[in-house]
C-alpha cells in the first residue's frame, strides 16, 4: 500500500545519505568513499540497533517478572 518499491531505484542515495547523517558527512564525501565502507557501516549500524532492541526486551521481561 506504501509502494515502498517505488524506492528501490534510489537505494544507493538512500544508503549513501544514511551514512552521511551517521557521521555527519557531506553526501558527496560519502559517495566519494568506497562501497565496501558505507555497507561496512550501514551493516554496523543494522547490528548495533538490533542488539540494543533485543537488549531492552529482555530487560522489559526481566523487569515484569520482579514486579
Amino acid at each position: 500500500m506504501a509502494k515502498a518499491d517505488l524506492l528501490n531505484p534510489l537505494n544507493d542515495a538512500l544508503r549513501i545519505k544514511q551514512v552521511a547523517q551517521m557521521f555527519n558527512l557531506d553526501p558527496d564525501k560519502v559517495y566519494n568513499k568506497s562501497g565496501d565502507w558505507v555497507l561496512l557501516w550501514l551493516y554496523a549500524d543494522k547490528m548495533e540497533r538490533e542488539y540494543q532492541e533485543r537488549y531492552a526486551e529482555i530487560q522489559k521481561m526481566l523487569n515484569k517478572k520482579t514486579e
